[in-house]
């Protein structure tokens, strides 16, 4: 059997599953219960750990093929993490802030396993590791966007000390408070332990130069992008296009362009945006799906951010602020 749903039908479905809530410190709760039966058999619970910081583990056996479509929607800094019981492979995914594009998970049958998911809200991540000067350190520079396109790093091998916390978390030993900090230090743990190869990665880019081919196939990879922005490819079927491996195709943007692939196309819709404003021929709304956003919210609020003004004060005339 297969099937398909919304990310509004799972919300639904757990909406309507028995659970039980539990204050355990001031603005501290969890909540544990039964998953859908729809979805499987297993457990899920959910913690606010403080506000901007939310842990949720989920254990359970799929003995269906299910499909999860979800929207284009903004979304925060996530690490999931996915254990299987059964002789696979771990991994991890982490997920910059932003705009999430349109897409459809697959989750096959009879896949049984810990996954485990945290969320950070980037202004307390902002709040934590700004310098005096409200800069924050390049790792969480390229993790935290506001209406740009989020970065995504896929399937990531999960390191033994990665596992080992997730088993730490799942044995908590304490309550209360403790409970709290306890679980609060694990998962700045495992944020740490996820920026980390981002980290490595970065100095790897500065100390490697491009050749020519590269440089040439990067330089075609942004022709792409600008001539389907509106309908962009991911990142991964770009770099196929081109015939680079998509880390690499990162890598030559950055060097090349100074950002990623999909900041770049950001900068580029909301350029051609600007001069569709000033020409005065479309409506706001016809603008904003020219240059490929679906939400009127999101173009509006990242136009504003890049030039100062809104997109009705552009078309009357105002002075862009840079």
């Amino acid at each position: 059997m297969t099937m398909t749903l919304s990310q509004a039908d799972i919300w639904e479905l757990y909406e309507t599953t028995d659970f039980v809530e539990t204050e355990l410190a001031a603005d501290f709760y969890e909540v544990k219960g039964k998953a859908p039966q729809l979805l499987g058999d297993g457990h899920f619970w959910e913690i606010d750990l403080c506000e901007g910081i939310w842990l949720g583990i989920s254990t359970w056996t799929n003995p269906n093929v299910c499909t999860i479509a979800c929207e284009e929607r903004q979304h925060e800094v996530e690490i999931t993490l996915w254990i299987p019981t059964r002789r696979q492979n771990s991994h991890y995914t982490f997920f910059g802030s932003g705009i999430a594009p349109k897409e459809v998970w697959k989750s096959p049958a009879d896949r049984e396993g810990i996954f485990l998911s945290i969320g950070f809200e980037p202004d307390l991540l902002k709040r934590m590791y700004s310098n005096s000067s409200g800069e924050l350190p390049p790792e969480l520079q390229m993790l935290i966007t506001s209406n740009d396109w989020q970065q995504c790093w896929r399937d990531r091998p999960l390191a033994p000390v990665m596992h080992a916390i997730v088993r730490q978390i799942q044995a908590c030993p304490y309550q209360g408070l403790t409970k709290q900090i306890y679980l609060q230090g694990k998962v700045l743990e495992l944020l740490a332990l996820g920026i980390e190869p981002l980290r490595l990665e970065r100095a790897v880019v500065r100390d490697r130069p491009l050749n020519r081919n590269t440089v040439e196939r990067v330089y075609q990879a942004r022709d792409i992008l600008q001539q389907n922005c509106a309908n962009p490819p991911s990142v991964v079927d770009l770099a196929q296009q081109v015939g680079l491996e998509h880390m690499k195709l990162k890598r030559g943007f950055r060097a090349c362009f100074g950002t990623t692939p999909f900041a770049y196309l950001r900068m580029y819709r909301l350029e051609q945006a600007r001069l569709l404003l000033q020409e005065g021929k479309l409506s706001i709304a016809a603008i904003a799906n020219e240059v490929g956003y679906s939400h009127l919210g999101h173009f509006a609020r990242a136009f504003q951010d890049k030039f100062g003004i809104t997109p009705t004060e552009c078309r009357l005339g105002k002075q862009i602020i840079l």
